[in-house]
């Protein structure tokens, strides 16, 4: 990561950029739209893209657009805490009067405290992670579930993107009513593009299977399987299968 983040600043080239958006743009065309949810908070935007290179690694962004809607949801969301190893690109807080307002680190302080965060206001943060290669799926990857819904808050927008270089064939997983994926050719990169819209929250049911087999969600891989997988765990058992005299006289 901290070669990718040098290289962007001296040669002026970050392999994300195409991808960024404005948050305070998409912030206000929700506010144009007219669209309310109940609930304590809107996700206003929900994004990921995950950026792949041919030996498997890959840099993944993440941007949320957040609006809080009550003073629970400011509790809730007026501190942050950027995930391990990830590298903050923004954080601050969307007045609803057109104020943007950034934190102020605290020495001895872990996490990061919004601004005068209100009822009405927003929260928008953008970060990075560097994903190493796997073993599990050489010259390829496995990357996470991406999830359109949840329990806990609506999803105005929700999307997910994933970039490849052209040749590496994608082996896509969705499960419940996912988006169908947009593909789009970008030089020598291939883009796929799930979008979902107007998610409302959902309500637990009892008894129901667990939740992750029918939530509109994407898991997107490329020559990850099954074989090599059971390989990879033999290999990491392999140190760890020690012989027990007294448990082969018990068998």
């Amino acid at each position: 990561m901290l070669f990718r983040s040098l290289r962007a600043v001296l040669a002026r080239r970050d392999d994300l950029e195409p991808w960024r958006l404005d948050g305070r743009r998409v912030l206000a065309d929700f506010a144009a739209s007219g669209r309310r949810y109940d609930g304590s908070a809107v996700l206003v935007l929900d994004y990921t893209v995950r950026r792949n290179y041919a030996d498997g690694s890959a840099l993944e962004l993440t941007h949320n657009v957040i609006r809080v809607q009550s003073q629970e949801a400011v509790d809730e969301y007026g501190e942050f805490s950027p995930p391990e190893g990830a590298t903050l690109y923004r954080i601050r807080t969307l007045k609803a009067d057109g104020r943007v307002l950034e934190p102020e680190r605290v020495a001895g302080k872990d996490t990061l405290s919004l601004p005068e965060l209100r009822p009405g206001d927003a929260l928008e943060f953008e970060y990075v992670r560097a994903l190493p290669p796997t073993d599990a799926s050489p010259g390829g990857f496995l990357g996470e579930r991406f999830y359109f819904r949840g329990f806990e808050v609506p999803y105005d927008r929700s999307e997910y993107v994933v970039v490849t270089p052209r040749g590496m064939a994608l082996t896509v997983d969705p499960r419940g009513a996912a988006p169908t994926a947009e593909r789009t050719e970008r030089g020598g990169l291939v883009e796929h593009r799930w979008v979902a819209r107007e998610s409302h929250r959902m309500t637990p049911e009892p008894g129901a299977v667990v939740a992750r087999e029918f939530i509109p969600s994407v898991a997107v891989g490329a020559s990850a399987t099954w074989d090599r997988f059971v390989e990879v765990l033999l290999e990491r058992l392999l140190d760890q299968d020690i012989v027990d005299p007294e448990a082969q006289r018990l068998a």
